[in-house]
C-alpha cells in the first residue's frame, strides 16, 4: 500500500494505483485532474503557492513555491510520478526573471528531486505557444520558434525534461502542449 494512502479505505486501492505529485495543484487544470486521478485510485500530493480546494483523504497539500527546495523535497517524497502543471504565465506585471525562475529553474528543481527519488515518470505541461505565431494548425513536427517570453521559457523547460530522460533510459516523460484549455462547467478559458 502506498504511504500517502496508508490510512485510506477505498475500493480503488489495487496494484495499479500510484502516489503522484501534481504541481500547480490549485490551478484550473488540476481542479479537474486531481479528482480524476483519485477516481482511478491514485493518491495525490499537491504543491502550489496558492491555497486550493481540499480534495479529500486521497490528497495532501504542500503550500509552497516551486522554487522552495525543501518543500519540493517534502512533496516529492514517496511519489512515483510527477505531473508538472505549475507555471508563471501572466502577461502583465511579471518580471522576466520570474518567468525563467519558475518555468525553467522550477522544472530543474523537480527533475533533480525526481532523479534523487528514483521517479521514472514525468508529465510536463508546456504550451502550443512554443511553435510561435502560425497562420495554420501546427503538428509536433513543426520547427519551434516561440515569439513570447513565456513560450521561450516553456521551450527551455522542455529541453531540461529531454535532458533528464537522456541521462537514464529507464525514465520516461510526456510533454503536453495544449492550445486552449476549458471545461464544460466554466466559461473561463486558459490559453497557452
Amino acid at each position: 500500500m502506498h504511504k500517502l494512502c496508508a490510512g485510506r479505505t477505498s475500493p480503488h486501492m489495487d496494484t495499479g494505483t500510484m502516489n503522484i505529485l501534481v504541481t500547480g495543484s490549485s490551478g484550473f487544470i488540476a481542479r479537474f485532474l486531481i479528482p480524476a486521478l483519485a477516481a482511478k485510485g491514485h493518491c495525490v500530493v499537491g504543491l502550489d503557492k496558492r491555497p486550493g480546494p481540499a480534495f479529500g483523504d486521497y490528497f495532501r497539500f504542500v503550500y509552497a513555491h516551486i522554487l522552495d527546495d525543501g518543500a519540493v523535497e517534502d512533496a516529492i517524497r514517496h511519489a512515483e510520478m510527477v505531473i508538472h502543471l505549475a507555471a508563471e504565465h501572466k502577461d502583465f506585471g511579471v518580471p522576466e526573471s520570474l518567468y525563467y525562475q519558475v518555468n525553467v529553474d522550477g522544472t530543474e528543481t523537480l527533475l533533480r528531486h525526481a532523479a534523487r527519488s528514483q521517479i521514472r515518470s514525468f508529465v510536463f505541461y508546456s504550451s502550443v505557444a512554443v511553435y510561435g505565431d502560425r497562420p495554420t494548425p501546427t503538428t509536433k513536427h513543426w520547427h519551434r520558434h516561440p515569439s513570447r517570453l513565456m513560450a521561450n521559457q516553456k521551450l527551455l523547460a522542455e529541453q531540461r525534461v529531454q535532458q533528464w530522460i537522456a541521462q537514464d533510459t529507464s525514465r520516461k516523460a510526456i510533454i503536453v502542449r495544449p492550445t486552449v484549455v476549458s471545461a464544460p462547467t466554466t466559461t473561463r478559458i486558459c490559453t497557452g
